[in-house]
C-alpha cells in the first residue's frame, strides 16, 4: 500500500504543477479573448437586432453569421469550463476515496499516516483554474458570460437611439 500511496503522491504533484503552469499560460490570453469576443458579440448582436427590426430579409446572411460567431465563442468557453470542472471533480472523487479508505479498511500505522498526508495534500493544494488569477473557470462561467453579453446588448441598444 505504501508504494501505491507514494506513486499517487508523485502523480498528484505532477498534475498540480501542470495545472499551475496551465493557469499561467492560458489565463491572460483567454481573458483577453473573452473580453474582445464579448464586445464583438454585443456589436454583432446589436446589428442583428437592427436588421431584424428593419424586416430586411436580404440581411439574413449577416444574422446567421452573427449568431454562428456568438455560438462559437460560447462553445469555446463551455468546452474549457467543462474540462476544468472534470479535473476538479476527479480530485474531489480522489479525496472521497482516500477518506473512505481511512474509515473502512484496516491499515497499518504507517499506511494510515501516508494516506492522511496524501489527503491533506489534496486539500491544501486544490486544483483551481483561474482566468487572470481572478475568474474561476467552472460551469457557471458560460452562463455569466451570456448574461453579461445580454446585459450590455440591452445597454448598447438603449443608448444607440441617443447616438444615432
Amino acid at each position: 500500500m505504501f508504494s501505491a500511496t507514494a506513486s499517487f503522491y508523485k502523480e498528484y504533484e505532477l498534475i498540480h504543477k501542470c495545472s499551475k503552469h496551465l493557469n499561467k499560460l492560458i489565463g491572460f490570453p483567454i481573458l483577453i479573448m473573452l473580453l474582445s469576443s464579448g464586445m464583438c458579440t454585443v456589436l454583432i448582436m446589436k446589428t442583428v437586432v437592427q436588421y431584424f427590426n428593419s424586416n430586411a430579409l436580404e440581411h439574413y446572411n449577416v444574422m446567421v453569421v452573427g449568431i454562428a460567431r456568438c455560438l462559437k465563442y460560447i462553445f469555446l468557453i463551455v468546452a474549457l469550463c467543462f474540462f476544468s470542472t472534470i479535473t476538479v471533480n476527479q480530485v474531489e472523487d480522489l479525496q472521497v476515496i482516500l477518506q473512505e479508505t481511512l474509515n473502512t479498511q484496516e491499515l497499518s500505522k504507517m499506511e494510515r499516516r501516508n494516506i492522511k498526508a496524501f489527503l491533506q495534500l489534496t486539500k491544501d493544494n486544490q486544483i483551481v483554474y483561474l482566468l487572470g488569477g481572478v475568474v474561476k473557470m467552472n460551469m457557471a462561467l458560460p452562463l455569466n458570460y451570456c448574461s453579461i453579453c445580454t446585459t450590455y446588448l440591452l445597454i448598447v441598444i438603449q443608448f444607440s437611439k441617443f447616438l444615432d
